[in-house]
């Protein structure tokens, strides 16, 4: 293979040389103006006959005593989708979802990723404690033919997070062609709770994904640029890269790694036989004390882990996991429990064998004093320093956070390392909804709408989903900055991202960036 060279180059570096092309200013014009999009298929793909597939997992190209190093291609492919037709994708490796990392906690590791694509991208680990030139910066792009080295201390407790593209003013098409995959961080603590385990066998990610379709089996991406929708919307629910599929299980517990992967629509989860399942973690890792729960809501970029439990049924049984929420961002009636419309539904479990199951839900997952990290940072109310307010609203016909958009030039926020916030964010405006991300950092919800935080979100995460009109109050401790190897850095980004995580407002520059200081 010929040799690719490492560049670093900005959007205003490509501006200067007019080679911003189809990815970048131009390509918003000429979108057509539609963005919930109905697919255009002859045969619409059965409900629940597909075989939910595994993502397979990265391996390394080499082993060194206290590194890893990996090599991931951004390339084209061609894959079966809607059966009996091929789907032109954008995948890490060329798979759709991108191949699992599974990193051990504490374990350096080096990735290569090389760029085949005809247009700019960037890889952004969603949750990942990283220098800035290794967090994906949407201005910190790689070129077609380049390629650029991302560097991991993986120095957190364990988790499940994802990568995906974030370049800027391209993210949205880029995560809908294909690119997004999942990194999931192991650690000695977890390995010992007995929970399910064996990736892919009985602890299995799911990530979830509305898609739309043309006739030939093609991408339909119909979003405008004339920001005022909620994103783009399709109406082919996909999991782990298929359409409504199905997974046969034994009757006995799973534990599966859910994200919404979608570009733009939320969910809310619940089994159709109306029994409850646990929920063990979310963005951040492991609750203390598991939850029950019948519904589920989850947000674009948001993880939650479950904990199904199939030993109440015979061999036989179908258990269909059904989605409740409607296009708007509010959940729909009971009723839909029971809904055959085609985003009502997400997949099937088959009860097709009698198993003996060793594992367990303890009473208490992982206590407080043992999921600390830089993310992590014991913070306390009384000892914030300030409150930082940040609205994020549709204003004058572009999305805005504080009335400001995305400049690549501009810090918005200051933090000082090892001080303690609240960061008050608003949706103020209806019918719009904006699921927050804060790069670098965890956040615990302190207060949602003047009340306490939902039952699941009083973990640490790194999402929060604002529907219309609605208000959350983040508690977050600032770590420190870790700086990655100098060796051949030209230069240097010190800034982080936070974002609407709908991704066609975060591509229509409801982005903002703040900078951790040394006090």
């Amino acid at each position: 293979m010929k040799a690719v060279l490492r560049n670093e180059i900005s959007r205003k570096d490509m501006l200067k040389l007019g080679v911003l092309g189809s990815a970048g200013l131009l390509l918003p014009l000429e979108r057509a103006a539609r963005t919930q999009t109905v697919s255009r298929l002859r045969d619409f793909p059965d409900l629940f006959e597909a075989k939910l597939p595994v993502p397979t997992v990265h391996r390394p190209v080499r082993r060194a005593p206290k590194m890893d190093y990996y090599r991931v291609t951004m390339q084209k492919a061609n894959v079966e989708i809607i059966p009996g037709l091929q789907t032109q994708i954008w995948g890490y490796n060329g798979q759709f979802p991108g191949p699992t990392f599974r990193v051990n906690s504490g374990r350096k590791m080096k990735v290569r990723y090389i760029n085949r694509l005809p247009e700019y991208t960037t890889v952004h680990t969603h949750g990942a404690y990283v220098d800035g030139d290794s967090d994906g910066h949407p201005s910190k792009l790689i070129p077609p033919g380049r390629y650029l080295d991302y560097w991991f201390g993986n120095q957190q407790v364990a988790r499940t997070m994802w990568y995906h593209d974030h370049a800027e003013h391209t993210t949205a098409q880029h995560v809908y062609n294909g690119l997004a995959g999942f990194y999931l961080v192991e650690d000695g603590f977890e390995k010992l709770l007995p929970l399910p385990k064996g990736y892919g066998k009985y602890d299995i990610p799911l990530v979830i994904q509305d898609r739309a379709f043309n006739s030939d089996g093609s991408l339909s991406y119909t979003e405008t640029d004339d920001s005022s929708s909620n994103g783009m919307f399709g109406d082919v629910i996909l999991v782990n890269g298929k359409p409504w599929p199905k997974l046969a299980v034994a009757n006995r517990k799973y534990r599966f790694r859910i994200l919404n992967g979608s570009n733009a629509r939320p969910y809310e989860l619940a089994l159709d036989s109306g029994e409850p399942f646990t929920v063990i973690a979310s963005e951040g890792g492991m609750f203390t004390r598991p939850l029950r729960v019948t519904r589920l809501p989850i947000s674009m970029a948001e993880r939650y882990e479950v904990v199904i439990d199939f030993s109440g049924h015979k061999v036989g049984d179908r258990v269909l996991l059904k989605n409740l929420m409607n296009d708007k961002g509010t959940a729909s009636k009971p009723e839909n429990l029971h809904s055959d419309g085609s985003t009502a539904n997400v997949m099937a479990f088959e009860v097709v064998r009698k198993e003996k199951d060793d594992s367990r839900i303890p009473a208490v997952l992982r206590p407080a004093r043992h999921n600390l990290d830089q993310t992590h940072l014991p913070a306390r109310l009384e000892d914030s320093a300030h409150t930082r307010p940040f609205v994020f609203k549709r204003n004058g016909g572009k999305w805005t956070i504080n009335g400001k958009t995305w400049n690549e030039n501009r810090v918005d926020e200051l933090c000082p390392e090892g001080e303690t916030e609240v960061w008050h964010v608003k949706n103020n405006g209806g019918g719009w909804v904006h699921p927050v991300h804060l790069h670098l950092v965890d956040f615990r919800i302190i207060e949602r709408n003047g009340r306490a935080p939902r039952p699941w979100e009083r973990s640490w995460k790194d999402t929060v989903f604002l529907g219309a009109n609605e208000e959350a109050k983040l508690l977050i401790k600032w770590p420190k900055v870790p700086l990655g190897p100098r060796k051949g850095r030209t230069k240097y980004v010190r800034s982080y991202p936070f974002h609407c995580h709908n991704l066609e407002h975060e591509d229509h520059d409801m982005m903002l960036q703040f900078k951790v200081k040394k006090t």
